[in-house]
């Protein structure tokens, strides 16, 4: 780890490329930290060991809330930590190598009974969320902080796409793995690597670990962290949460996130189920295969889309970009009714394949993408708003704030996924022995569509009322470089 460098030292505000991607390295990392967990959890205990999907539902939603208490403490002991390596990357280099260990450790259960099973996945689930909010979070505010200029913060936070989206490549065929290598006495002639799913998941699990220790200490060892030319008071918790609930701006962009949060983890359980069941007929191999598919194309467009959105932000403001964003996903969420289909065919020479469910991510990526890089990218500029009336800078108390919301809503979202799931009839022994019911598949269908469509079009008519415009966070910005000037003159 460098010392952290003084905040008054000369700067135009423009950060240099290798920076840039030094700090998107840290994405990488955070990509696999967030995802691979989630994906393997469903997989794993519920269609493996058979554990009830509502008790899925509390276990991931009990580690979530237990995280998302302990986010707003994170973020303001990280803004009041000083040390010679500033006050995030000390955390930055524990957590990472915390997830890394936890991380194959969570398919390891050393009892399969039912309660044996949602005990070590709450315990494990929780150790491991704690963890990674204490890498994320002070990840999050080093990117608010690293640059003050308006542009110039959105160029930045386009690099975590950049090289965070490298992730989702290998992410989505992280479920495909634990089935195409993996024993299956109905394929005699396949490769196989692993005797069980659960051995898959934990032999990837360690691969995937070590990825994320190494890409978690990029930042660590590339970067110098800004220290803040003064030193602040210590802000109590209570002030800091008071203080942050106060600013209409971040509460409108603060509720815009959670919408699209919330509502894509209800949503989103059913992708996996839509997919095999609906698609390909109870095929796990094929249902995961396309859905990793679809990942991939949903990669390749995002960075397209957060060019774009970059490209507008930086043009006419984030807003317009953001809200731009937010339709071109409901357009392509909406288009999934048409596409989610069986039908199998081959074009341009390619072998015959149910392409059509593949159209929905590549119209997503292109908006929604952006949109999460804009969301951060104006959280920073609530910062320097927040600086302007309180005097204090709290970016680890903001990004810890976006954090412990998401947190919240994905726990609740979590468990209501697990009770819509059963709601609909879906049932993991009686889809193994006889398939899944026309009118069950057709609810999950309904859902996953409507529900998608609806939390974009939601997000948009709530980002219509974000209050900081392009303008204003130039003009505050203005006014806080000539008040550290001052300051600095003193």
């Amino acid at each position: 780890m460098q010392n952290a460098e003084p905040e008054n030292k000369k700067s135009d505000g423009r950060i240099s490329l290798g920076k840039k991607i030094a700090y998107g390295f840290g994405a990488l990392s955070g990509n696999f930290m967030l995802n691979v967990p989630w994906a393997f959890i469903n997989p794993i205990y519920n269609v493996a060991l058979k554990l009830d999907p509502v008790l899925i539902g509390i276990a991931t939603a009990i580690p979530r809330l237990l995280d998302a208490i302990s986010d707003p403490w994170i973020g303001n002991l990280s803004d009041n930590t000083y040390s010679r390596f500033g006050r995030r990357m000390p955390y930055l280099f524990s957590a990472a190598l915390l997830t890394a260990v936890l991380l194959p450790i969570m398919w390891m259960p050393p009892v399969h009974s039912t309660w044996a099973l949602f005990s070590f996945l709450t315990v494990t689930a929780s150790l491991f969320a704690v963890s990674l909010a204490f890498y994320l979070i002070p990840y999050t505010a080093l990117g608010y902080e690293l640059t003050s200029d308006y542009n110039e913060r959105t160029r930045l936070l386009a690099w975590p796409n950049y090289i965070g989206l490298l992730g989702t490549f290998v992410i989505m065929w992280v479920p495909n793995l634990l089935y195409r290598w993996t024993a299956n006495p109905e394929v005699p002639n396949k490769l196989v690597l692993f005797s069980s799913e659960l051995v898959a998941a934990r032999w990837i699990s360690v691969g995937v670990g070590i990825m994320i220790l190494i890409f978690g200490w990029i930042p660590v060892f590339c970067l110098k962290e800004p220290r803040v030319a003064h030193r602040q008071p210590p802000v109590k918790i209570l002030d800091a949460l008071k203080y942050t609930f106060q600013n209409r701006s971040y509460m409108v962009l603060l509720i815009t996130m959670l919408i699209i949060c919330g509502g894509l983890t209800t949503i989103g359980v059913f992708g996996f189920y839509v997919n095999t069941y609906l698609v390909f007929g109870g095929d796990k191999s094929m249902g995961t295969e396309i859905t990793a598919v679809g990942g991939n194309l949903y990669t390749i467009s995002a960075y397209f889309g957060v060019f774009l959105m970059t490209k507008i932000a930086t043009s006419v403001g984030k807003k317009v970009a953001l809200l731009s964003g937010l339709l071109i996903a409901a357009i392509g969420s909406a288009s999934a009714w048409w596409t989610l289909s069986g039908e199998r065919f081959s074009f341009w020479g390619l072998p015959e394949y149910a392409w059509l469910p593949l159209i929905p991510p590549l119209i997503i990526g292109l908006g929604l993408q952006g949109c999460w890089m804009l969301i951060v990218s104006m959280t920073g500029d609530v910062c320097d708003d927040d600086e302007l009336k309180t005097g204090l800078r709290r970016e680890g108390m903001y990004s810890a704030m976006a954090g412990f919301s998401q947190k919240v809503a994905a726990a609740f979202a979590g468990l209501i996924g697990g009770l819509i799931l059963k709601g609909v009839g879906f049932d993991a022994t009686i889809a193994e022995t006889s398939g899944v019911a026309p009118d069950v598949l057709s609810k999950m269908k309904n859902f996953f569509v409507f529900g998608q469509t609806g939390v974009f079009l939601l997000a948009f008519a709530m980002a219509l009322f974000i209050p900081i415009t392009k303008k204003r966070a130039l003009e505050t910005r203005r006014i806080l470089d000539e008040r550290r000037a001052a300051t600095i003159v003193e």
